[in-house]
């Protein structure tokens, strides 16, 4: 029997004598079904490099071919089955599985780790695939390329299950041209031999390696490639001892001694100790050393246009600051990947060491570096629009220095070509006025020192703000149902967020106040094109007691409601509706307002024909209805009850006689409904 027609059989029995794995936690890769492009018995057809174990691929197969499975990674088992992954059709172990197939359609490819079935993390590996009749002499399998540096690399591959007895020819060039079957090879190895180990290799040289099977008397596989470009050299200040200077530019953004493209291309790992963020060095991706002598106690550090090269993702980088020397280095400052950091404490003349790193080893790639500072100190300001619409819809603004920083005089100028206005100390100067919906920015500029100077947020009042901006002014609701709709853009924060409700804080906004009738009040809110929150409030305006709030709205324009259950009688309530936020000051805008009570007007039907008389009384306040009246309450003017009375009746009486001087709540319940009403005990 030949010796190929017994490996066939062997292969081909395998799927009885060993394990079969048929799991596959990480699914279906890729989703599509593969055909191989070429059947020639020798061409290996690549179905993904990014294949994990645990997975598997669905293949087209013809009946009566012969097919080859294959996986890069050499200790991988493999197990074809039938579409649906029920029926064991093959199974290999060692990355390869040769099959002469006996159905048409679609196999699953599965690949596991071992013949425990286990998967392997995220580690990638190829699965391939060669069909055709099979040679007499089998190439070898997939090749990977290890322990790459400067100037070494080992190559490995798969042996081939010929077993060839003249071993394996290899060529190793730089040229990238295919070899033939009468390219003569550069070098051999045995038949027990599955690498070969390069040294005094050209750093940054790209090389290309192949390799095949001589199984003697002239037998010779197809040759197998693979390439490779050995790495680059660190880059100079790789460590700490060949830290590039990093001279800082006086001002306030980056200068004339900005670096650009940084790179950590090829760096490795430094020996000093680890910064305390996240720092997972790998070879050829390690960190890189500048050195800083400090010209300021303050100073910052800008990280700015970081680009991933060759492919490699490269996101943000990391640095941190350090103090001392080579071996005793301590930490300055926070350690992170913020674009731009701000140094403080620092030791002027002092040398400090800047180092930087991929953040996470999000891959290789540039940027660019700088510093600056300051030789003076900033002034400071704060800025307050005060609205001026007794005068017409106007505004102005003051500007209040609470700083001078260095500076012994400062120039205050708008763009709003008012006359700018020195300031020789602290104090507060008013600009305007200025039409409203006009947006203003300051220059304060210290006149000494033109480095030093600060430019304000835009100031600017968009509206006059409405007759009930603040709680004082609140709008009086005297009946139910009552509606109002304002342009409440103008609304300003006055005295900041309110924050009566814990946990839940909102804008100063629009204010509205009634007075408790028993029954369930209903606050609904439209607004149109600004996200509101309702807050609901007891007490005065000095002194709130929070009753609820409401911001169940995503997105602007939509509504919000708020229900209050059985009003305290003769309570008074604020109504607060205002931009949602308890941090940000934005602006509030259109919007309806809705007030309902459950306590109904005499027009309802339950109190088509009510009456109550006298009023004032001195002893017994009479009642009538047209409906049945089932019970009566007498209330205090702070909603306590004091007297309830079962009617059940069209007519009935109160006796007073008994109660204080004063205004009292009379609360009637008639079909179950009620009503309130003051009366007044001489």
């Amino acid at each position: 029997m030949k010796k190929i027609t017994l490996m066939f059989l062997m292969l081909g029995f395998s799927s009885f004598l060993s394990a079969q794995c048929l799991t596959a936690t990480n699914g279906q890769y890729p989703d599509t079904t593969y055909t191989a492009a070429t059947c020639d018995g020798s061409t290996l057809n690549e179905i993904t490099t990014l294949a994990f174990a645990d997975e598997y691929s669905l293949v087209n197969v013809t009946a009566g071919e012969t097919y080859q499975f294959s996986s890069s990674n050499a200790g991988d088992v493999i197990t074809i089955a039938d579409e649906a992954g029920t029926t064991t059709l093959a199974y290999g172990e060692n990355a390869y599985v040769l099959w002469l197939s006996d159905v048409d359609g679609v196999v699953r490819f599965y690949t596991h780790k071992d013949n425990a079935c286990s998967g392997d993390g995220f580690v990638f590996r190829t699965r391939g695939i060669v069909c055709g009749t099979p040679p007499s002499c089998f190439p070898a399998g997939n090749i990977t390329v290890s322990n790459l540096t400067t100037n070494t690399a080992t190559v490995t591959w798969i042996a081939s299950i010929s077993a060839p007895a003249g071993g394996y020819d290899y060529i190793f060039t730089e040229d990238s041209t295919a070899p033939d079957a009468s390219t003569s090879p550069t070098g051999s190895v045995s038949d027990a031999t599955f690498s070969v180990d390069f040294s005094s290799l050209v750093e940054s040289t790209h090389y290309y390696f192949w390799v095949r099977s001589n199984c003697g008397g002239g037998d010779l596989s197809t040759w197998r490639g693979k390439d490779f470009t050995t790495l680059a050299p660190p880059p100079v200040n790789d460590d700490i001892s060949g830290a590039l200077e990093l001279v800082l530019d006086l001002g306030t953004e980056c200068g004339p001694n900005q670096v650009i493209g940084v790179t950590n291309d090829a760096s490795t790992e430094s020996s000093e100790v680890a910064p305390s963020c996240a720092y997972n060095p790998t070879p050829g991706n390690g960190d890189v050393w500048y050195y800083i002598v400090a010209p300021a106690p303050t100073i910052n550090i800008s990280i700015s246009n970081v680009v991933g090269t060759n492919g490699s993702p490269l996101y943000t980088v990391s640095n941190a600051l350090y103090s001392g020397t080579s071996g005793n280095l301590t930490e300055v400052g926070v350690c992170d990947n913020a674009a731009v950091k701000t140094f403080t404490g620092l030791t002027v003349g002092e040398t400090y060491y800047l180092r930087m790193w991929d953040y996470s080893n999000d891959g290789v790639g540039t940027w660019d570096l700088c510093g600056y500072y300051l030789d003076c100190e900033m002034p400071v300001a704060e800025y307050t629009v005060v609205s001026d619409c007794a005068n017409g819809e106007q505004f102005t603004i003051d500007v209040n220095i609470t700083e001078m920083g260095t500076a012994t005089s400062l120039t205050i100028a708008d763009d709003q070509g008012s006359a700018p206005q020195v300031a020789n100390g602290t104090g507060t100067f008013t600009f305007g006025p200025f039409p409203n919906a006009t947006p203003v920015i300051f220059t304060i500029a210290n006149d000494q020192n033109s480095v030093c100077t600060i430019t304000s947020p835009e100031q600017v009042q968009v509206a006059c703000p409405p007759a009930n901006d603040s709680c004082d002014t609140a709008l009086a609701v005297t009946s139910f149902p009552y509606t109002n709709s304002q342009d409440a853009s103008g609304a300003t924060n006055n005295d900041g967020f309110i924050n009566t409700c814990a946990a839940n804080g909102m804008n100063d906004g629009v204010w509205y106040t009634f007075v408790g009738d028993g029954g369930d009040i209903t606050i609904n809110l439209n607004p149109t094109a600004w996200d509101p929150q309702l807050g609901i409030y007891t007490g005065t305006c000095g002194a709130l007691t929070c009753v609820g709030t409401v911001d169940n709205g995503f997105s602007a324009g939509d509504p919000e409601t708020y229900t209050i259950t059985g009003s305290l009688v003769g309570t008074t309530y604020y109504v607060n509706a205002g931009y949602y936020s308890g941090f940000t000051n934005d602006a509030e805008g259109v919007m309806d307002i809705e007030i309902t009570s459950t306590a109904l007007g005499i027009d309802n039907a339950a109190f088509g024909s009510f009456a109550a008389f006298p009023n004032p009384v001195k002893n017994i306040l009479k009642l009538s209805n047209n409906q049945e009246i089932s019970n009566v309450a007498v209330l205090n003017m702070l909603g306590q009850q004091i007297m309830v009375k079962s009617i059940n009746a069209n007519i009935g009486e109160v006796d007073m006689s008994n109660l204080a001087s004063g205004t009292y709540f009379v609360k009637v319940t008639a079909e179950n409904q009620f009503k309130t009403i003051k009366v007044v005990k001489q």
